[in-house]
C-alpha cells in the first residue's frame, strides 16, 4: 500500500474535517487472469508505472490497479503465475495456482472507513447524531469479482467474462454532516446489496480492437487521470460535471448500466474509445436536487430507488454516448532497468466528451418560459429540454525525474 498518511492530508479541501481511519484489504482471494489490458493497466504501463500503486478512486479502480500491479510484477519476473505470498491465506494449498492456469480470477475487496467532523458542518436529521452536523460516520464496501480468461479456460482467444457484486453499508459523512455535492470519499454510497457489473469482452486484431457488452461501470475506463489518483477526493475520479448533471451520476460508481464499449488501439501511442449506455441506471426521473422535485428523501442521491438489486436495466429515459481519444507521449519500455537511452518523460493526453439524449430540467426557465425565481415565475416548475453534453480534456504528464 502506498504512503496513505501523506495522501490523506493532501486530500482535504476542508480544514475542519479529519480522517480518523481508512482501512482496506484488497484482493483477499485473488488468482490472476491475464485477458486484455484494462484501461488502468494500459495507462500505468505507458506511464512507466509512475502512478500510484493503488488508485483509490472507487473499489472498481482499486481492483483494476491492484491487478495491474500484479501483472507488471509477473511480467517482470517472466512468470504467468503471480506471487501470492503476501496475500491472505497465501496460495491456498495450490488452489490459486490451479485457478490461474485455468484463467480464473476471484477477488474479494474489503474497504472500511471511519470519518469524523469535529466542528461546524451542516445538520441533517438523518445523520444518526440528532442532526448535530458533527460526529463520526462509518462506511464500508465488500466487492467480490469473478473474472474468467476464456482462452485459458476453453480456448476462446480474446474472450473475457466478468461479474461482480456490492455490499454497501454505513452512512455518508458528505450527505449527513457536510451537505456538499462532491463526496469526501470515493467509497461513499447508499446502503444496498446489489449486482455491480456483468459483461463479456471480446478482442480482435491481436488485441488492437476489443468490444465489451453488458452491465458496465464506465468510470473505470473514461475520464481517468492516473496522476490525479494520488489524491483521495472523489473529484479525482468521475468528476463533478457528469456526477451532478446526469441521472444519478450516470453509469459510474456505485452504479452500472447496460452498454456497449468499443476500444481501438492501432499503436501504443493512440487509443480510441466509444460507448453507448443507458443514461439512467436506477431508472429515476427525479434526482436529489430541488429543481427536479426533491427525489426520494430516504435515498437522497437516488442510487437505489427502483433498483435496489442492481438489475433494473432501465431503458426509459435516454442514451449516454461517450467517446475519448488518447495520445501517449513517450510510452515507457516494459523494463526500465535495461534501457540504454533516456525514453523521455511519459505523458497521456485525453480529449473526450459525452451527449445524453434524454430530457433534463432547465435551470433558468420555467414551463411557461419565465425566469425561474423571478417575479414572473408563478409555477416554479422548470421546463424540460432535450439533450445534455460535456467536452473534457485530461493531461497526465511527468515533468521531472532523476537521471536514469
Amino acid at each position: 500500500m502506498p504512503d496513505l498518511t501523506n495522501k490523506i492530508w493532501k486530500k482535504f479541501p476542508y480544514s475542519l474535517h479529519c480522517l480518523l481511519l481508512v482501512a482496506g484489504v484488497w484482493g483477499t482471494l485473488p488468482t490472476f487472469a491475464h485477458g486484455e489490458e484494462t484501461q488502468i493497466e494500459e495507462d500505468r504501463r505507458r506511464l512507466g508505472n509512475s502512478g500510484p500503486l493503488i488508485e483509490q478512486i472507487d473499489p472498481a479502480t482499486v481492483r483494476d490497479s491492484q491487478r495491474a500491479a500484479e501483472a507488471a510484477a509477473s511480467e517482470k519476473k517472466g512468470d504467468d503465475t503471480p506471487d501470492m505470498s503476501d496475500h491472505l491465506l497465501g496460495n491456498m494449498w495450490g488452489a490459486r495456482d490451479w485457478m490461474a492456469r485455468h484463467g480464473i480470477s476471484f477477488d474479494i475487496q474489503e474497504v472500511d472507513e471511519l470519518w469524523g467532523n469535529a466542528t461546524g458542518g451542516t445538520a441533517s436529521g438523518a445523520d444518526g447524531a440528532s442532526g448535530s452536523g458533527t460526529g463520526p460516520a462509518y462506511d464500508g464496501v465488500t466487492m467480490p469479482t469473478l473474472t474468467v480468461d476464456l482462452e485459458k479456460l476453453i480456448g476462446l482467444k480474446g474472450g473475457t467474462f466478468n461479474v461482480s457484486a456490492l455490499q454497501l453499508r454505513g452512512r455518508s459523512i458528505s450527505q449527513d454532516h457536510l451537505a456538499n455535492f462532491n463526496p469526501v470519499s470515493g467509497f461513499e454510497a447508499d446502503r444496498s446489496t446489489r449486482l455491480f457489473e456483468l459483461w463479456y469482452q471480446q478482442s480482435f486484431l491481436d488485441g488492437k480492437l476489443d468490444v465489451k457488452i453488458g452491465q458496465q461501470d464506465l468510470d473505470t475506463e473514461f475520464l481517468i487521470s492516473d496522476y490525479g489518483a494520488l489524491y483521495l477526493n472523489s473529484n479525482f475520479g468521475w468528476p463533478m460535471a457528469p456526477s451532478v448533471n446526469l441521472y444519478a451520476g450516470g453509469p459510474s460508481w456505485p452504479l452500472s448500466s447496460p452498454a456497449i464499449r468499443i476500444r481501438y488501439r492501432p499503436s501504443d501511442k493512440f487509443t480510441f474509445m466509444f460507448a453507448a449506455a443507458d443514461d439512467n441506471p436506477p431508472g429515476n426521473r427525479n434526482n436529489s436536487f430541488g429543481i427536479q422535485n426533491g427525489g426520494n428523501s430516504a435515498d437522497p442521491t437516488n442510487q437505489n430507488t427502483h433498483d435496489e438489486d442492481g438489475a433494473n436495466f432501465n431503458m426509459g429515459t435516454g442514451a449516454l454516448l461517450i467517446t475519448e481519444l488518447q495520445y501517449a507521449l513517450n510510452p515507457q519500455p516494459d523494463d526500465m532497468s535495461h534501457v540504454t537511452k533516456d525514453p523521455g518523460l511519459p505523458g497521456i493526453y485525453k480529449l473526450g466528451g459525452y451527449y445524453d439524449t434524454a430530457k433534463f430540467p432547465d435551470y433558468r426557465y420555467n414551463n411557461q418560459g419565465k425566469a425561474l425565481g423571478s417575479a414572473a415565475d408563478t409555477t416554479g416548475i422548470p421546463r424540460w429540454d432535450r439533450g445534455n453534453w460535456m467536452v473534457y480534456g485530461i493531461i497526465d504528464q511527468m515533468i521531472w525525474r532523476p537521471s536514469l
